[in-house]
């Protein structure tokens, strides 16, 4: 039986998930675990390059694009680890980082769930380890007032510290990666397949802590993260519209009725100004293109 079973949700990022794949094998050679990959009805080759590539590899492919939580899902029903870790494919492991994040599990018996230092490729931080949101702090996302009020969203209402090299206790996790124990699993249950994509790691870690389980984030284990491909290959207006949905069925399931419709309305309201914005930039491209010729 594995200590750790990893399971990857992959939609048409091959090249990205073979960089994954090979980063596990190349950080984790000391401890053992399996590797389970969910493939969301790619049409990029990616199960074939796992099968060729990586024949030791668990895959299951599924004939439709069901969704984040619905992947995972599937994937954590076949896991066998005493741990198990949700991690996504255009994310590259460095090294140490898994040995880190399972020591201390191992040392913390009340800990349920940990994650790392997210990363980009430039090395540039991705602020991972939040506090619960808060409806103050959605409206600021959905009105956009979170741009002009930057730095009170980001400290003060959503990450409560501004040192993201030490490790803290947080409300959420972000999914790109999250080390959880099997039997938080078993007792708190799956992912909430009403979200089909955005929130549904959120309202896990809301579900874990309501069970009284902890969740730290580790500053000394670092994950490289090339962020929102899979939503680039959706398109970002689609994905934009599923992200507001995934919101308005959070607050409907852990807030107030009225809080969740006022920010639907608003997330219409929003979506409608950008499909405006985009119609009349497209007209601009071609009045200036027809002048051109």
């Amino acid at each position: 039986m594995p200590l750790l079973s990893i399971v990857v949700v992959n939609w048409n990022t091959r090249d990205l998930l073979r960089g994954c794949l090979r980063s596990i094998y190349a950080t984790l050679d000391a401890i053992s675990f399996e590797i389970i990959v969910v493939d969301n009805a790619s049409d990029d080759g990616s199960a074939d390059m796992i099968r060729s590539e990586f024949p030791e590899v668990q895959v299951i492919r599924n004939e439709a694009n069901l969704g984040f939580a619905v992947g995972n899902n599937i994937g954590l029903r076949r896991a066998s680890g005493d741990f198990v870790m949700l991690l996504n494919p255009d994310t590259v492991l460095c090294p140490g980082s898994v040995a880190r994040m399972l020591d201390f599990m191992k040392s913390r018996p009340d800990v349920g769930m940990v994650g790392p230092k997210l990363v980009c490729a430039d090395g540039a931080l991705q602020i991972n380890g939040q506090r619960s949101p808060t409806f103050l702090r959605e409206l600021m996302l959905v009105t956009r007032l979170s741009r002009v009020f930057r730095r009170y969203h980001d400290s003060r209402l959503a990450w409560c510290r501004e040192d993201f090299d030490i490790n803290a206790e947080v409300d959420a996790l972000a999914g790109a990666c999250m080390l959880v124990r099997k039997a938080v699993v078993d007792t708190v249950g799956l992912l909430d397949e009403a979200f089909f994509l955005y929130y549904e790691d959120t309202d896990w870690c809301c579900r874990i802590k309501k069970a009284g389980w902890k969740i730290w984030y580790l500053g000394g284990a670092q994950v490289v993260h090339v962020w929102a491909q899979s939503a680039a290959k959706f398109g970002f207006p689609r994905a934009n519209g599923v992200m507001y949905r995934s919101q308005y069925q959070y607050w409907r399931k852990h807030g107030r009725a009225w809080q969740a419709v006022t920010l639907r309305l608003l997330s219409y309201l929003l979506l409608a100004v950008q499909a405006a914005k985009r119609v009349a930039r497209t007209a601009r491209e071609r009045l200036k293109g027809g002048r051109l010729r």
